[in-house]
C-alpha cells in the first residue's frame, strides 16, 4: 500500500504493508508462508490456500515437513507458471511434505 506521496505506507512499528488486494501478492505470499512454516515447524507445519488462481513466476520450494493445502480442492484452487515456463511449480525436498488439493498446469513438480 501507498500513501498519496507514492512512499510504502507503514504503521506505528514502521513496518510496510502490502495491498492485500493485489493478485501478485496472493502469488509471492505462498512461497513467504511456507518459508515461515519450515522455519518454525514446532508450531507451524500447515499451509493453506484459500480458493483462486495463483500465478507464480518462480518455483515454490518445500525442504521440510509442511503441508500445502488447497482448501478449495483442486477444482478451486489452481497453481501455474506465467508466463509459461518449461520450468517446475514446485520444488519438494522432504519426504514428509504433503501438496493437496491443487491443480497444477503450465509446469511440473
Amino acid at each position: 500500500m501507498k500513501t498519496p506521496s507514492g512512499e510504502p505506507w507503514r504503521d506505528r512499528e514502521s513496518l510496510a504493508w502490502v495491498d492485500p488486494f493485489r493478485k501478485e501478492v496472493w502469488d509471492y505470499n505462498i512461497q513467504i508462508a511456507v518459508d515461515y512454516a519450515s522455519a518454525n515447524l514446532a508450531s507451524y507445519d500447515t499451509v493453506m490456500v484459500t480458493n483462486g488462481a495463483y500465478g507464480l513466476t518462480n518455483q515454490i520450494v518445500i525442504t521440510n515437513a509442511v503441508k500445502l493445502i488447497g482448501i478449495g480442492g483442486a477444482e478451486g484452487t489452481t497453481i501455474y507458471r506465467t508466463p509459461v515456463y518449461v520450468n517446475r511449480v514446485l520444488v519438494i525436498n522432504h519426504a514428509n511434505a504433503v501438496v493437496d488439493g491443487f491443480t497444477i498446469t503450465n509446469g511440473w513438480v
